[in-house]
């Protein structure tokens, strides 16, 4: 069975094109930090405050999700 980002979990879709989704299994670390900030000010932290990397950057990295999808988890 193959793993499809755009079947998985954590996949957000570009409004443009699903080559450009996103993986919310891999925030990018400047954002989170920025985000964990407001957090501190507003108690809420959200997505719309997070960037995600791109979801092929994810597949080409063995330490993330690599070309096995190890972070991979279907949608229901």
């Amino acid at each position: 069975m193959y793993k499809f980002c755009v079947d998985c979990v954590h996949f957000l879709p570009d409004k443009s094109s699903v080559t450009y989704g996103k993986c919310k299994a891999f925030p990018n670390k400047d954002s989170l930090k920025k985000a964990e900030i407001y957090h501190m000010v507003s108690g809420v932290l959200t997505d719309a405050e997070l960037e995600f990397f791109y979801c092929s950057t994810a597949r080409e990295t063995e330490s993330m999700c690599g070309r096995n999808g190890a972070q991979f988890q279907g949608k229901q």
